[in-house]
């Protein structure tokens, strides 16, 4: 490989890291929210890289999709989140927050489903597993 073509496939890694992060910060930013929105250098250490594997966020987030996935301290119905589900070591999970509980003293609890599911997750997920 050239040096080039090193550099082209660098730069256009870098691009489609940068253009993710910004379409998911697009997709989870609400008005309501502004005042809580903000890039330090803590969040990004936290910043993790994922590759969608299935559909059932389309049409929002395509199967194949990279997506970038920072920590919030708070999180609302309509956000996208990645999460394990309930904990588990398993493939975390790309959906949205449909619903936002507290039915203890553990911190919130959401209800999450996919845009292209018609039913809700089976799980909930807890906030410290996002």
């Amino acid at each position: 490989m050239k040096k080039t073509e090193i550099l082209e496939l660098f730069l256009g890694t870098i691009t489609g890291i940068l253009v993710g992060f910004i379409v998911i910060q697009i997709l989870t930013f609400t008005p309501n929210r502004a005042q809580d929105f903000s890039l330090s250098f803590d969040s990004l250490k936290k910043t993790k890289f994922y590759v969608v594997s299935s559909g059932s966020m389309e049409p929002a987030i395509q199967m194949g999709s990279a997506v970038l996935v920072m920590p919030s301290p708070s999180y609302v119905a309509g956000d996208v989140i990645t999460f394990l589900p309930n904990g588990a070591k398993s493939t975390p999970i790309t959906h949205r927050i449909m619903t936002k509980q507290y039915p203890d003293n553990l911190g919130a609890v959401y209800q999450t489903a996919g845009d292209a599911n018609e039913d809700l997750d089976r799980w909930q997920s807890h906030h410290h597993y996002l």
